[in-house]
């Protein structure tokens, strides 16, 4: 049973109670609570500094949401899950703002950002659909190859001879990959390939890669990237000041 009452940490020189704990379960209970809780304190001071509220529409708009990811379809249930929780339309509404103010201030802090770092980084978005052939020894990587190049059927060789056994029943398919997932040796061989190329054998760490090229996908300033990118800015911001951060257990004076 959590004391809702209870100073559990400090980040600060903020007092982290109970009740925030408990009203974050409640949301996002994935085991990283104490990170999370660190997390939004740093938020809510960098908020209050910057004096970010959200206002009716937002939170309404929220709220929504959230009853939709709790499948809460109605007023009494969500009335019955809340008095579950020990939380009354008051708690629901403050954690539903938290929510929000985090949204708005990831806002501000990529604001005029992304399209810089789209022309700086434009590279790191960049993908090819892969297929792959990966085994043990360099002699069997060549005479791979040397079927392929005789008409021997990509697919077929993956399933029978791939040692990736992930990826080998299903003809060696990995998927989509980021070009800044790739190692250097595999990423510049790569997009030097047209559509439906074979390229390899590539000696890697772990083998000896043969890859059948689906298709490249040259990065383009779509609304996918534009998240992505928005998601990278924030995060790299959080890290700085979680990085800073102080944490203290113990008695402290509440100002």
């Amino acid at each position: 049973m959590i004391d809702s009452s209870a100073i559990l940490f400090w980040v600060n020189n903020r007092p982290i109670k109970g009740e925030s704990l408990r009203q974050l379960l409640l949301i996002e209970d994935d085991g990283t609570f104490i990170s999370k809780l660190i997390e939004e304190s740093v938020i809510d001071a960098e908020c209050e500094r910057r004096q970010i509220e959200a206002d009716r529409k937002d939170v309404g708009e929220e709220l929504n949401s959230i009853r939709r990811m709790k499948r809460l379809f109605s007023k009494s249930d969500t009335e019955k899950w809340l008095g579950e929780n020990g939380l009354d339309d008051s708690d629901f509404e403050t954690l539903v703002k938290a929510r929000v103010r985090r949204r708005l201030l990831r806002k501000q802090i990529v604001e005029g950002k992304t399209e810089k770092y789209f022309a700086m980084e434009r590279w790191r978005f960049d993908s090819a659909n892969l297929y792959r052939i990966r085994v043990a020894k360099e002699s069997l990587a060549d005479e791979l190859a040397e079927q392929l190049k005789d008409g021997a059927e990509f697919f077929s060789l993956a399933k029978k001879y791939s040692e990736d056994k992930s990826t080998a029943p299903s003809c060696g398919f990995l998927g989509k990959v980021m070009r800044e997932q790739m190692r250097p040796e595999v990423e510049s061989e790569i997009f030097k390939a047209q559509d439906g190329d074979i390229v390899g054998p590539i000696e890697s760490v772990d083998g000896f890669h043969i890859y059948y090229v689906e298709r490249i996908e040259l990065a383009k300033f779509d609304d996918s990237v534009i998240l992505k990118i928005e998601d990278k800015l924030f995060q790299e911001w959080l890290k700085e000041h979680m990085d800073r951060v102080e944490v203290s257990y113990g008695q402290q004076s509440v100002n």
